[in-house]
């Protein structure tokens, strides 16, 4: 079962990375404008100190006016004050709407994920999904926080300083911006270099993720052991460690060295303004040079801060292409599944027409004009061969494919609801929490009596009631706590408990002994009730003269009916109890089913 997974290309289509991420911002736009309005505040407040010194150095000190310092010397002190506080409250609404779009990054790409086909979960790592919610949408939280608090600061001290230093001295204001420019057009150089490496080392991360998810499970390090290449495995975690290292180096480095180039240049400049002032502009009042050389801080300092914004933003351009590239995937979920809260409707009798289904680039495993009759209450076991298509019509039946053609409707002849029914695969899917919680998933308000019920029904309950703390006993990480015999009984213990009127299990009992399978077949019957049954077996359990036999072959349905008439024909079914009578040693007609 293959689908290609997203495709990112992190070097191109930077302007419409950046406007689809500008755009997450759209929500908030109020917000925004309100932290641009504290920013403005700020820096306002900011840059009036330089412009009061000037007065207090050419006038008030000079001559003694004790009334007109004093004035001026608690300007700057409320002014200082309120710079704080509004440069306080603008951090904060940044930090608001940052965390909000990041919020709802994550939930967005989980939401579209959870509604890719299955294919996709097949041919794309876990891991690997991990790192988008979790270290990619991280990697760039503090980018869109910081990034905007400081880009928005920058821009409006920059912008004020700039008027400011032309009020004062324009051919000043020309040289520093000049000189701006021109560290901009090498910046842009070191930042496309970072923004590679960053790609680069998004991806090794994403390896290393996948490596120690795999190495450092209980199957990995069992495998590792037992096959004698745990030093082998610690190997190769080390070199993708060293390649994440180098990578960070060498990306940092970069933008050490956009930096220094920088700061060499801006600190060249006060020397040349005094020099300037003393020669050329010896106009210029003592007072009037400092609040230059001051007001130069105010706009190297921004035009610094924007060179590391630059590259940062450059880099997290990557980030955004990775997250990008999942919610741009198209979903084959069909609709409504897995999404409703209702109790399923009775369906009655299903009938299924024409159902065909092929996986992407296989040949095999997949159905080819497939007709069946699934009467209400009724039973019906699947048979075939490996790769005959069982596990597909499983999943088809269960609304977790949707047909190439064909269709599963209901008697009133609709399309089968949401919820009708509850699929138990063979690889029991167990998390890391109580008995009780495995149990409950779908039928959160299932009583304890209710929990060992069904418990009783896959023959669990008394070994469950044994243990120290009975329901609450935690299954550890996947289930390992258990067997996979009890794995595949809790699985079934919840599916019971779903009140979907189809049920399917495939290969649901197959770590369980032989004759321990037989009498769970027999009490899920007796439980099920006017539940309609679909087993999906390689090993045929016994069966009631009314339970239906469907075979497949190459995708197709070969045989259909009755144990009695099936086995009378000598046709696929009758050779394949055959071969399970002579593997197992038993008796080739399977033995009724008491009732």
């Amino acid at each position: 079962m293959s689908e290609p997974g997203p495709v990112t290309h992190p070097h191109r289509g930077g302007g419409r990375t950046l406007l689809r991420a500008v755009r997450r911002l759209a929500p908030h736009r109020w917000y925004v404008l309100l932290s641009l309005l504290l920013a403005v505040a700020a820096v306002t407040t900011s840059i009036t100190g330089p412009l009061i010194l000037r007065q207090i150095i050419d006038s008030a000190l000079p001559q003694r006016r004790a009334g007109q310092l004093g004035f001026l010397c608690g300007a700057m002190v409320v002014a200082g004050i309120l710079s704080s506080l509004a440069f306080v409250a603008q951090g904060a609404l940044v930090n608001l709407i940052g965390q909000r779009v990041v919020h709802r990054l994550r939930v967005d790409i989980y939401a579209r994920v959870q509604d890719m086909g299955l294919g996709f979960f097949s041919s794309v790592p876990n891991t690997d999904i991990q790192a988008r919610i979790v270290s990619d949408v991280g990697a760039i939280s503090d980018v869109i926080t910081f990034s905007a608090q400081g880009f928005l600061s920058a821009v409006v001290t920059l912008g004020a300083a700039i008027v400011a230093m032309l009020f004062l001295n324009w051919p000043m204001a020309l040289v520093v911006l000049f000189l701006g420019w021109v560290l901009n057009l090498v910046n842009n150089r070191f930042a496309l270099r970072r923004r590679v490496l960053s790609n680069d080392h998004q991806e090794r991360v994403a390896d290393m993720l996948q490596r120690v998810g795999e190495d450092l499970s209980l199957g990995g390090v069992i495998l590792g052991r037992t096959l004698h290449v745990s030093r082998k495995q610690a190997e190769g975690f080390a070199a993708l460690s060293g390649e994440v290292s180098e990578l960070v180096y060498r990306q940092r480095l970069a933008g050490r060295t956009a930096t220094g180039l920088a700061a060499a240049a801006f600190t060249c400049l006060p020397p040349v303004i005094y020099l300037l002032s003393g020669t050329v502009l010896a106009g210029l009042s003592v007072g009037t040079t400092v609040v230059i050389v001051l007001l130069q801080a105010y706009i190297t300092g921004p035009i610094g801060q924007l060179m590391q914004l630059s590259g940062s933003v450059s880099e997290s351009l990557v980030v955004f292409d990775r997250i990008f590239a999942y919610l741009d995937m198209e979903t084959e979920t069909p609709p409504g599944a897995g999404t409703s809260s209702t109790l399923p409707e009775a369906v009655g009798d299903i009938r299924v027409s024409g159902l065909s289904y092929t996986y992407q680039g296989e040949a095999s495993g997949g159905l080819h004009m497939v007709d069946l009759d699934l009467p209400e209450g009724s039973t019906t076991v699947v048979v075939g061969e490996s790769g005959s298509g069982k596990s597909t019509l499983g999943l088809l039946l269960a609304g977790l494919l949707r047909p190439d053609a064909g269709s599963i409707r209901n008697a009133a002849g609709r399309a089968m609801p949401a919820r009708t029914a509850c699929l138990v695969p063979q690889e029991a899917t167990m998390f890391n929490a109580s008995i009780a919680e495995n149990l409950r998933i779908g039928c959160p308000a299932a009583t304890e009596g209710q929990l060992f019920e069904v418990l009783d029904v896959v023959r669990l309950g008394e070994t469950v009631a044994r243990l120290p703390l009975g329901l609450d006993t935690q299954v550890g990480e996947r289930g390992y706590q258990l067997s996979g015999g009890e794995r595949q009984r809790v699985a079934l213990a919840r599916a019971l408990l779903s009140p979907s009127p189809l049920l399917i299990l495939d290969e649901a009992t197959s770590a369980v002994d032989g004759s321990s399978a037989q009498i769970l077949h027999e009490n899920i019957r007796a439980y099920c009730g006017k539940r309609t049954l679909v087993i999906v077996a390689h090993r045929i359990p016994r069966l009631l003269p009314s339970d239906r036999i469907v075979v497949l072959r190459h995708g197709k349905v070969v045989e259909t009916g009755q144990h009695a008439a099936l086995y009378a024909s000598e046709g696929e079914y009758s050779r394949m109890l055959s071969a399970q009578a002579a593997v197992t040693d038993t008796t080739v007609a399977p033995q009724p089913v008491p009732r």
